[in-house]
C-alpha cells in the first residue's frame, strides 16, 4: 500500500472515532427537534445516513484497494 493510502486510511479512523464520540450530541439534538419543533425528519438523521454512506463508499474502496 502506498503512504498516501495509509494516511487517508487513518484520517478516516479519527473521523470515525470523532463521530462515535459525537453521538450523545446527536441523540440530543434529534430530542429536542422532535419535541420543539414536531420534527420527522432531523439534522441528525441526515448526519448519520450521511456518515453512514460515506463509510461504505469507504469500505467499497478500500476493498478495491487491496
Amino acid at each position: 500500500m502506498s503512504t498516501k493510502w495509509i494516511q487517508k486510511e487513518h484520517h478516516f479512523t479519527y473521523f470515525f472515532l470523532l463521530f462515535i464520540a459525537l453521538q450523545p450530541v446527536l441523540d440530543l439534538l434529534t430530542s429536542l427537534s422532535i419535541q420543539m419543533l414536531h420534527m420527522d425528519a432531523t439534522l441528525s438523521i441526515i448526519v448519520r445516513f450521511s456518515v453512514m454512506l460515506l463509510a461504505m463508499i469507504y469500505l467499497f474502496i478500500y476493498q478495491k484497494n487491496k
